[in-house]
């Protein structure tokens, strides 16, 4: 299984996901079965049956570029190679805010080795401090809303503008626990 889909959950605790097969036979066939409602869901099928997903042909420079260490190094690769795949990941990744990547890079880390049920928790904190952390216009949630919906100039500002400017402390911000307002799912 590769460390891509390796994040695999349970409410009760962490589960192994090393015999749960590739994602070219697992994902596709979850995706096929019949939802409860009958509606919205494909018909059954089996992955030899599905057209090869996007994911499924690039699982291995999945695998390559976001298995390093930090987010610099994974737009670095991806800048440096020159397959179509790094091309517009990089290009698609330098839009984004820096600090969000550096956040969602750090949350990943964090997650592989939780329950859903802390994953969940750890999620609300952060999408709770990516509100207030830097209220207002200082928020990198409020530019990206103003970019794309309210001044629609697909140009948003981000501070930090770049990789590099982003410390470790701004990150671990976003994970602070949340005290009397932590979620409890038990």
């Amino acid at each position: 299984m590769s460390r891509v889909y390796s994040s695999c959950r349970s409410l009760s605790g962490p589960t192994s996901c090393s015999d749960t097969g590739s994602v070219r036979t697992t994902l596709p066939t979850a995706l096929m079965s019949p939802s409860k409602s009958g509606q919205g869901a494909p018909s059954p099928g089996t992955a030899a049956q599905m057209e090869e997903s996007s994911l499924a042909r690039n699982e291995d420079a999945i695998e390559r570029f976001f298995a390093l260490p930090t987010v610099g190094e994974i737009v670095a690769a991806l800048e440096a190679d020159t397959s179509d795949f790094a091309k517009e990941t990089a290009a698609i990744l330098r839009k984004r805010s820096p600090l969000m990547l550096h956040v969602t890079h750090e949350h990943l880390r964090r997650a592989r080795t939780m329950t859903l049920a802390d994953d969940l928790r750890m999620e609300r904190g952060l999408i709770r401090n990516a509100f207030h952390l830097r209220p207002g216009a200082g928020s990198e949630t409020m530019e990206g809303i103003r970019a794309l919906a309210i001044d629609k100039d697909q140009n948003p500002r981000w501070q930090p503008a770049t990789l590099a400017e982003i410390g470790d402390a701004e990150v671990e911000g976003y994970f602070a626990p949340l005290g009397d307002r932590e979620l409890h799912l038990d």
